[in-house]
């Protein structure tokens, strides 16, 4: 096997056909046989392991080619189409790319794409304008159906302000759900990872926890992997991923939000929060120590009780050391307002 690049072409074959084809390239009147030979050295090269067209001619060119030519585009399109059905099948991505190959073929009678030459000039510019449609469409190959679903999922979040429904995807084929859980699982682990990072580890990465212990997983990671028991366990998962997705604290700029919209709530009853103190708060807020406390009194009035005291100048650790007095039993909240110096009377 030689090979030789002529004008950015590579020119694969024996050192005859080499040489030989490389002179045909170069003979710039035979334009018909060298448009013809650019499209069919790119069926050599591809991705998914099969020989692909990188690029189907137009109409336009493949009218310029003679009856011959065109038969043999054809012939090698129908191998490329054949192949790329075989893949689809075997994932059972039976899409609309798909379906569309089929009806044509059994309007020829035939399972697959005839790759022989008897062809009238009318089949085989019919034949040609179909598979160019099929082929030209990226769900015709499964790495343009994974694309495909990416580019499907993006938009359906950006037009939802970044939420997503498993509703969205019900008419999904199963492969499709497989390449959408693999996709939400990646970014879902990523924000996992980042929340960890942050110090974050409440509220949505709670709930992650809590769907990968359910499905046995050793560490607060969503599995990535293909394998389901059955479609149920897939749509199950699917649907974790997006409710972990759609949180707002599955990151910190949406986890800081929630909170400053609890500081406004606290603040619309009556709770005054100290100036300069703000992030103070919101760190109380998200403490285990606030989380503890709302199991034994009135959250509104434990977090005036720490804004009044951040006020007074006290310090935090003081505050909690009271809060813990009060969790313990050891002393009831009216104390804790008074050993703080926050009890209303107290403030007048």
């Amino acid at each position: 096997m030689h090979f030789l690049v002529y004008s950015s072409i590579i020119i694969v074959g024996t050192k005859q056909s080499v040489i030989s084809n490389a002179r045909t390239l170069r003979n710039e009147n035979n334009r018909k046989k060298t448009i013809h030979y650019k499209i069919s050295l790119s069926n050599y090269f591809g991705g998914e392991g099969v020989p692909r067209a990188k690029k189907v001619l137009s109409e336009k060119q493949f009218k310029r080619l003679s009856f011959n030519q065109q038969i043999n585009e054809v012939a090698s399109m129908s191998k490329i189409m054949n192949t790329r059905r075989s893949l689809l099948e075997s994932k059972g991505e039976l899409n609309e790319v798909y379906q569309r190959s089929s009806s044509f073929l059994q309007e020829q009678g035939k399972n697959k794409y005839y790759q022989g030459k008897k062809y009238t000039q009318d089949e085989v510019l019919k034949t040609f304008q179909h598979l160019s449609d099929v082929m030209t469409d990226k769900r015709s190959t499964l790495s343009g159906v994974k694309n495909s679903i990416a580019d499907t999922i993006n938009n359906i979040r950006n037009n939802n302000n970044g939420m997503i429904q498993f509703a969205d995807i019900k008419n999904f084929t199963e492969q499709e759900k497989l390449y959408t859980h693999q996709m939400l699982a990646k970014e879902s682990n990523q924000k996992l990872g980042k929340l960890e990072k942050q110090g974050l580890e409440t509220n949505a990465y709670k709930t992650a926890g809590y769907f990968n212990e359910e499905t046995g997983r050793n560490k607060n990671r969503f599995y990535r992997g293909k394998k389901f028991k059955n479609n149920n366990e897939l749509n199950i998962q699917i649907q974790n991923e997006m409710i972990f997705l759609n949180s707002p604290t599955s990151t910190k700029e949406g986890y800081n939000e929630q909170i400053i919209g609890r500081i406004k709530l606290f603040k619309e009853h009556g709770v005054n929060i100290p100036k300069n103190k703000e992030q103070d708060f919101i760190d109380f807020l998200s403490s285990q120590q606030f989380k503890a406390l709302k199991k034994y009194g009135d959250s509104g009035q434990v977090a005036e009780i720490f804004a009044v005291a951040r006020n007074k100048g006290k310090d935090v650790d003081e505050i909690n050391r009271e809060f813990t007095k009060y969790m313990n039993g050891e002393i009831e909240i009216d104390e804790v307002e008074e050993n703080l110096g926050t009890a209303p009377w107290l403030l007048h």
